[in-house]
C-alpha cells in the first residue's frame, strides 16, 4: 500500500492531536492548530564527468529502487548548500572528492516511494569533475558504479523519474541532444 504524505500522517509533532488537511500541501492539528506543510524534500545528483564524453552512474545498495542504476546523490541536510550536500554525498558514496562546476537545474520527481510513503524530491542537478587521482570506490548506498558514453541509453535503466529528467536536462544543455 502506497501512501500520499497527507495520508499516512495522522498526528500533530508538538501535542499529538489529529491532523486535518486544509489544503493540497497543508496539514493542521485540531487541537493546537500547528500547520504541517508537505513540501518536496531537496535533493542532489552529481553528474559527474570523465573526460569529454563520459559520465558517472551508480547501482543502488538499498530502497527505494535497490540494484538499479541512479545518478550519485542525495539529501541535502538542514544547513547545507546543494553544492556543499553534492560534495559531501560523493564523498560518502564514492569516496573521492569533487569540483563542481556549475548548476545544470532542477527537476521535481514525484515517484520517490520510500517505506510505503511517496515522498516528492526537488533535485538540484550540479555538474562536476574528479578533484584529484583518487580511486572511486562503491559504498555506503552504492553497490558499483560505472562510466558511460554521456549519449548511451543508460537513462532507460534508471528506475526514478528524477535522474531520468536530470539527464534529459544535462544533455539539452551541454550537447544539444535531448534524450529520447
Amino acid at each position: 500500500l502506497i501512501m500520499k504524505p497527507q495520508d499516512a500522517y495522522k498526528f500533530c509533532p508538538r501535542c499529538g492531536g489529529s491532523l486535518k488537511q486544509i489544503n493540497e500541501v497543508a496539514l493542521q492539528c485540531s487541537k493546537c492548530d500547528k500547520k504541517l506543510f508537505l513540501y518536496p524534500h531537496p535533493t542532489t545528483d552529481v553528474i559527474l564527468e570523465k573526460g569529454e564524453n563520459e559520465i558517472l552512474v551508480v547501482k543502488r545498495a538499498s530502497d527505494p529502487k535497490k540494484d538499479s542504476w541512479d545518478l550519485p546523490g542525495g539529501f541535502i541536510i538542514p544547513g547545507e548548500t546543494a553544492e556543499a550536500a553534492a560534495i559531501r554525498e560523493i564523498k560518502e558514496e564514492l569516496g573521492v572528492s569533487i569540483q563542481i562546476l556549475d548548476t545544470v537545474g532542477t527537476v521535481a520527481a514525484l515517484d520517490y516511494t520510500y517505506e510505503g510513503i511517496d515522498e516528492p524530491h526537488l533535485i538540484i542537478i550540479v555538474r562536476a569533475r574528479l578533484k584529484g587521482n583518487e580511486t572511486i570506490k562503491a559504498q555506503d548506498d552504492i553497490s558499483e558504479y560505472k562510466f558511460v558514453e554521456k549519449d548511451s541509453d543508460i537513462a532507460k535503466e534508471f528506475a526514478l523519474d528524477g535522474p531520468k529528467l536530470g539527464l534529459a536536462l544535462y544533455l539539452e544543455k551541454y550537447t544539444l541532444k535531448p534524450l529520447e
